[in-house]
């Protein structure tokens, strides 16, 4: 505005959400499995490589929302059960310090795809001591109070979250999006509080 053309206004229909609910929105098409791509390692080729923080970022927030079969066949492995992405995985989690290198979303909503994905496999009958490996780590993670959303209720057999605000809720205020576009997000905004005035 300040230097080209003061009437120019731009923005993006993806930024107001968190990556997780974009993810969600995403699993409804399942036309795109074969072909989308978000591997940074592995874009030379068009494949996904499967070892890096970028490909388990994206594993870990479509896992709540597509099966474990078909969430494998995409990535062409059950990165659930890479024990060399442990490394990655606290990172990624949080139980540590340091957030990999690399364009992914926040700890919160690793957590919390890991809070819906867990409960869903115990609630269908998984043992806790049956979970993939990376997905057993970050129970033990929340147990031992490494996590800072998460906590493991010893009574009830299930990870509860302490997010303050649900990230599949989230609309961030600062992106400004204009109301005449809001049809083509309208599968990403379930509920009328992302566009409260």
């Amino acid at each position: 505005k300040t230097y080209l053309q003061p009437e120019i206004f731009y923005f993006s229909l993806m930024r107001p959400f968190a990556e997780i609910a974009i993810a969600r929105s995403f699993a409804r098409y399942r036309q795109y499995f074969s072909i989308f791509r978000s591997c940074n390692v592995g874009s030379k080729q068009n494949i996904w490589c499967g070892a890096c923080s970028k490909c388990l970022f994206v594993y870990a927030i479509l896992s709540p929302f597509v099966e474990a079969s078909e969430l494998s066949g995409i990535f062409g492995y059950d990165l659930w059960n890479q024990a060399d992405l442990m490394a990655d995985w606290r990172k990624l989690l949080g139980a540590e310090a340091v957030k990999p290198f690399e364009c992914v979303g926040t700890v919160e909503e690793v957590q919390y795809a890991v809070y819906l994905t867990v409960n869903a496999r115990l609630a269908a009958g998984v043992k806790r001591a049956a979970l993939p490996l990376l997905l057993l780590y970050a129970v033990e993670a929340a147990e031992q109070g490494l996590l800072t959303q998460l906590h493991w209720d010893a009574s009830a057999e299930c990870l509860q979250s302490r997010s303050p605000e649900d990230p599949l809720k989230v609309w961030h205020k600062d992106e400004q999006v204009p109301m005449a576009y809001k049809a083509l997000i309208s599968d990403i905004v379930e509920e009328g509080r992302f566009y409260a005035e």
